[in-house]
């Protein structure tokens, strides 16, 4: 059922070592944080769809879930649709190719907290994981899932960039 596979897949994806069953793509772990995200989101599919098996999954089932999702939010729905489609292809199972939703365009960014009160929240906390939270999210702009997949390498204090790569290049700083 769902939820087996979905554990199994998650125990998978938090070894550094490569199933044997995965063959001819780059192997990526997940991060510890990221497990309870992809398992609401998987579970909350297997829900949806009313099937007993992962293998039950359908071109429609994806094209439908997409265009739910596609109506709050482009990026939302390409997030949840590509999680749910490297499951899928985790498992062997390929119900089909699905258009997934345009990127959304991009939109502004603003601070809407004094940038005194941000370096006061950055100089009192308690510790330097904190320090950095507030400094990525008031000073770079940051989201939550940026900063939390945040790399060193993304981060070049000297020349005063910092690059945030696509989603498709994660796995690969």
């Amino acid at each position: 059922g769902w939820r087996k596979a979905v554990e199994k897949y998650l125990d998978e994806k938090q070894s550094p070592k490569r199933p044997t069953n995965f063959t001819g793509r780059t192997w990526r772990t997940f991060r510890p944080g990221t497990v309870p995200k992809v398992r609401s989101c998987l579970l909350k599919f297997g829900t949806w769809t009313g099937t007993k098996n992962p293998h039950d999954v359908t071109k429609k089932h994806l094209e439908d879930y997409r265009d739910i999702y596609a109506k709050r939010s482009n990026a939302s729905a390409r997030t949840t649709i590509a999680t749910i489609i490297a499951f899928l292809e985790h498992l062997g199972h390929f119900p089909g190719q699905i258009q997934l939703p345009e990127k959304s365009k991009l939109e502004r960014r603003e601070l809407v907290l004094p940038i005194s009160e941000g370096n006061r929240l950055i100089d009192g906390a308690p510790n330097d994981r904190l320090r950095f939270v507030f400094f990525c999210g008031f000073h770079a702009g940051l989201r939550k899932g940026e900063i939390m997949h945040s790399r060193p390498s993304w981060f070049q204090f000297e020349r005063g960039i910092l690059r945030v790569p696509r989603v498709d290049e994660l796995g690969e700083n």
